[in-house]
């Protein structure tokens, strides 16, 4: 089974919001401190994920819900958002099957 997961962070509004298969599941607010080294997904302090990932993207902006929503829609998984790139830092090319949607 796959599922859908986005972390929208906000730092003006000091959000962090889940999505899940495009929905809003939670919010939480708080400040994440600015990171000092690279980029991981999946380890964290010797922990490492055991699962796989697909369709990975890493955005320099915050995505809006509706945003959100479209990159979980089947139909348009592995591209970005109305076909273009704007500000989209690194994909991870898709590996199917898609997100599962209700």
């Amino acid at each position: 089974m796959w599922t859908h997961l986005a972390g929208v962070y906000d730092s003006a509004a000091h959000q962090l919001k889940l999505y899940v298969n495009g929905t809003p599941e939670s919010t939480v607010s708080g400040s994440i401190p600015a990171a000092t080294g690279p980029l991981r997904i999946g380890a964290s302090a010797g922990l490492f994920w055991s699962g796989s990932l697909a369709e990975l993207q890493v955005w320099n902006r915050v995505l809006s819900t509706t945003e959100v929503a479209g990159l979980c829609d089947p139909l348009t998984v592995g591209r970005s958002l109305n076909g273009t790139s704007t500000r989209l830092v690194r994909a991870r090319p898709p590996t199917p099957p898609a997100c599962t949607t209700t």
